[in-house]
C-alpha cells in the first residue's frame, strides 16, 4: 500500500517506535524518583499525560519534517533525490537497539538483582535509613480541619478530627506534633501554608476537610512540605460515621510512611488504640469536649458546663468503659469551681467520675490531670503536684498537665517559683498560644522578682487576647509592684470595663495613690469598702497607700467600715 510504503519512508514507525521505548524509560524513572523526592501523586500521573500527547505529535513531526545536511525542512520541500531518510533511517534502528538494551537491562536489574537481595543486606540498608532519619527534623502541625458539612453545628467533629489525629501522630517518637492549642489560632485562616509553617517552626503541614451529613462523612486529607509549598500525599475517605476510626488510624499511618518513618510494634499499636469503638458514643463525647474547651467564652457558662455533662452521659449509656468520658465529667465538675459556683459535692463526684476513669485505663493522662484539679480545688497541694507530674509521665505532651502543674507550684507552700517557670516554659513550648501559659510564666516570674520578664510574657497573652482577664489583672499588679502606676491603672480601668470587684477598686486605689492622686485614690477605696472589701491588714501594709496613711480622710474611712 502506498500510505504504508509512505510512512516507512519518512521513518514514521522507527520515531514511533524510538518515543515509546523513551516514554516508557521516563516512566520507570519517574516511578523510582517520585517515592524518593516526596513528589505528590499526582506528579506520575503528570509525566504519563504529557507522554501520551507528546506521541501524535512526535510522529506528525517525522512525517512533516526531514532531518538535511542543512537543518530541519519541511519534507514536501526537499528533493527525493537528495533526500537522506534512508539514513536518517539506519541511525534510528541503531538508536531503538541501544534504547531497547538499556530497557532490559533496568528489567534485569530492577526484577533480578534487587528482589534478589540478601535480606540481611535489605535490613542493614533500612538500619542506615533510619540512622540518618534521627538527625532530620521531622516535625508537624495538624491545621484545624475544616468543616464543610451542611450544619455548622458539625463543627465540633471537625474539631475532633483535628484533634484525634494530633493524639494519634504524638504516639510516633521521631515525629513533633504541635500541640493543637497552638494552631487553633489558624482555624479558618487564609494564610499561605508556609507562612505557617515558618510561624510554628515546622517542616510538614498537615490540611483536610470533614463533611458530616447523618451517619455519613467525607474526610480529605494532604500533607505539605511547608518549606516548599509542595504536597507530599494526600487521600480522601467517603463512608459511614462507624468507620472514622480506622480513617483516623490510617491516616497517621500513612503521613508516617510518606514521611519515611519506621513504626515500632508498640508505636503501631499506641496509633491503632481506640477509647471506643461505637461511633455513636465517640460523637457524643466530642460534643461534651468541645464544650468543656470553651467553657469560659460566652455568658451562660453553666448552661454549657450543664450541656457538657449531658453528652458525657450520653456516651457512658452507649459505652458504659469509655474512660475519657468518665475524665469528662470529672473536668465539668472541677470546672464549676473555676466559674465560683463549685462546692465540695462537686469534688466528691468528679472524684468518683476521675476513679472510674482510672479503672478503665490507669494510663489515662487526662484522668490523672482531672485529679491534679480535684486536690488543687481541695487545696492539697502536694497530691495535686504528684498527680500532674503522672499525667505528664503518661503523656509528656500533654501541654494543659503541664500548665496545671506550674499552676500548683505557685499555689503551694511555700511556693517553688523557679520549678513553676520551668513547667510553664515547657508548656508553653508545646502550646505557644494558650493564654494560661503565658500567665502561668508572668506568675512565676513576678514571683521572683523578674517585673520586667512577667510584664513581657503578660502583654504577649494580652497580644494574642486583648480581653484576658486575668492577664489584664496579673501585669497590673506587676506594673503596681515595678512602680509603674500609670502603665497598672490603665490595666486595671480595662479590666473594670468587663468585670467590677471590690479587689479591683481597691487595686485602683493603689494606683491612683502611687500617681499622688488622693481624691481619686480615697474614692476608689470607699468604693471598694462599700461594696464589702475588707482586707484592713492589705491596706495597712500596702506600701502604695503609704501617701495617704497621714491624711485624716483615709483613717477616717478605715474606720468608719472597721466598726
Amino acid at each position: 500500500m502506498p500510505l504504508i510504503r509512505e510512512l516507512k519512508r519518512r521513518n514514521v514507525f522507527r520515531v514511533g517506535i524510538a518515543y515509546l521505548i523513551i516514554a516508557w524509560l521516563l516512566l520507570q524513572i519517574s516511578d523510582t524518583l517520585a517515592p524518593a523526592l516526596h513528589l505528590p501523586d499526582w506528579f506520575q500521573s503528570g509525566v504519563a499525560l504529557l507522554l501520551i500527547l507528546g506521541l501524535p505529535l512526535a510522529l506528525f513531526f517525522a512525517w512533516a519534517f526531514e532531518l538535511t545536511p542543512d537543518g530541519i525542512k519541511l519534507e514536501k520541500d526537499v528533493d527525493r533525490s537528495e533526500s537522506v531518510s534512508q539514513f536518517t533511517g539506519r541511525k534510528l534502528d541503531f538508536a531503538i537497539i541501544g534504547l531497547m538494551t538499556v530497557a532490559i537491562l533496568f528489567l534485569v536489574v530492577d526484577n533480578y538483582v534487587l528482589e534478589k537481595a540478601p535480606s540481611e543486606v535489605v535490613e542493614s540498608l533500612a538500619e542506615e535509613s533510619t540512622a540518618a532519619r534521627v538527625g532530620i527534623d521531622n516535625s508537624i502541625a495538624v491545621l484545624p480541619f475544616e468543616n464543610l458539612s451542611p450544619d455548622p453545628a458539625n463543627e465540633y467533629f471537625s474539631d475532633g478530627m483535628t484533634e484525634e489525629l494530633i493524639s494519634k501522630l504524638s504516639r510516633v517518637q521521631d515525629l513533633k506534633v504541635t500541640a493543637r492549642t497552638s494552631v487553633a489560632r489558624f482555624k479558618g485562616t487564609d494564610k499561605d501554608i508556609r507562612e505557617i509553617g515558618e510561624e510554628l517552626g515546622v517542616r510538614y503541614v498537615l490540611e483536610g476537610s470533614v463533611r458530616k451529613a447523618g451517619d455519613r462523612v467525607r474526610i480529605v486529607a494532604q500533607l505539605i512540605n511547608a518549606s516548599t509549598g509542595f504536597h507530599v500525599w494526600s487521600d480522601d475517605f467517603d463512608g459511614g460515621l462507624k468507620d472514622v476510626f480506622a480513617v483516623q488510624e490510617e491516616t497517621a499511618l500513612k503521613i508516617a510512611e510518606a514521611l519515611d518513618l519506621v513504626l515500632s510494634p508498640m508505636e503501631e499499636a499506641a496509633v491503632r488504640r481506640r477509647y471506643t469503638n461505637n461511633p455513636d458514643a465517640y460523637d457524643a463525647y466530642l460534643q461534651g469536649w468541645i464544650l468543656i474547651e470553651t467553657f469560659n467564652q460566652g455568658v451562660d457558662v453553666s448552661a454549657k458546663l450543664d450541656a457538657a455533662r449531658q453528652h458525657f452521659d450520653r456516651a457512658l449509656a452507649l459505652d458504659s468503659a469509655y474512660a475519657l468520658a468518665f475524665a469528662g465529667l470529672a473536668f465539668v465538675e472541677t470546672m464549676y469551681f473555676w466559674i465560683g459556683e463549685g462546692n465540695l459535692d462537686n469534688l466528691a463526684r468528679a472524684e468518683q467520675h476521675a476513679g472510674r476513669a482510672l479503672a478503665l485505663d490507669p494510663g489515662l493522662s487526662e484522668a490523672h490531670t482531672a485529679l491534679g484539679d480535684i486536690y488543687a480545688f481541695r487545696g492539697e497541694w502536694a497530691a495535686a503536684i504528684a498527680a500532674y507530674h503522672d499525667a505528664i509521665r503518661l503523656d509528656p505532651q500533654n501541654a494543659f498537665a503541664w500548665e496545671e502543674l506550674a499552676w500548683a507550684l505557685t499555689r503551694k507552700d511555700p511556693p517553688e517559683p523557679v520549678e513553676a517557670e520551668q513547667a510553664a516554659r515547657e508548656a508553653l513550648r508545646l502550646a505557644p498560644t494558650f493564654l494560661y501559659n503565658y500567665y502561668q510564666l508572668g506568675r512565676a516570674l513576678e514571683m521572683q522578682g523578674r517585673y520586667g520578664e512577667a510584664a513581657a510574657a503578660l502583654e504577649q497573652a494580652l497580644r494574642i487576647n486583648p480581653v484576658f482577664l486575668d492577664g489584664l489583672n496579673l501585669l497590673g499588679h506587676v506594673y503596681l509592684a515595678q512602680g509603674k502606676y500609670g502603665e497598672a491603672l490603665a490595666r486595671f480601668e480595662a479590666l473594670r470595663e468587663i468585670r467590677e470587684s471590690p479587689e479591683l477598686l481597691s487595686d485602683i486605689a493603689a494606683a491612683y495613690a502611687g500617681l499622688g492622686d488622693r481624691e481619686k485614690a480615697l474614692a476608689a477605696l470607699d468604693d471598694a469598702l462599700a461594696n464589702g472589701y475588707r482586707d484592713f491588714d492589705s491596706i495597712g501594709t500596702n506600701s502604695h497607700f503609704a501617701a495617704l496613711r497621714s491624711d485624716a480622710r483615709f483613717q477616717a474611712l478605715l474606720a468608719k467600715y472597721e466598726n
